[in-house]
């Protein structure tokens, strides 16, 4: 699987978690990376703007939770803009519903008066 690849380069392996990793920032992880086939948590409103956006549903998702000692949407968007840079996708961050593209999250824009994980 490509994106497997793609977290092992960028991510340190978490030994007996199954397909999850670490983000570093020196010794100390800022981010918790798994990776899924499912879909089943998301709603079917959900899957059709999925579907809308990429042109088909995803074959995987990585969900990412961020540290909370560490400042959040400064790593959400380096991680977001490195994974998207990659691999083709979207990102959703907590705060909005919206799928936010890596012109997007580069760009900084806005949506519905907030930028990707603005609070």
């Amino acid at each position: 699987m490509e994106l497997v690849g793609i977290l092992d380069t960028i991510c340190t392996k978490r030994n007996g978690h199954g397909e999850s990793w670490l983000w570093m920032d020196g010794e100390q992880p800022v981010l918790y990376v798994d990776i899924s086939d499912s879909l089943e948590h998301h709603d079917e409103e959900e899957l059709a703007d999925l579907r809308r956006k990429l042109g088909t549903l995803p074959c995987y998702v990585i969900s990412a939770d961020i540290s909370g000692r560490h400042p959040g949407v400064k790593i959400a968007t380096k991680f977001s803009k490195l994974i998207l840079d990659r691999k083709a996708g979207v990102a959703r961050d907590d705060y909005t519903d919206h799928l936010w593209t890596l012109s997007e999250i580069a760009g900084g824009i806005n949506v519905k008066g907030h930028s990707f994980c603005d609070t």
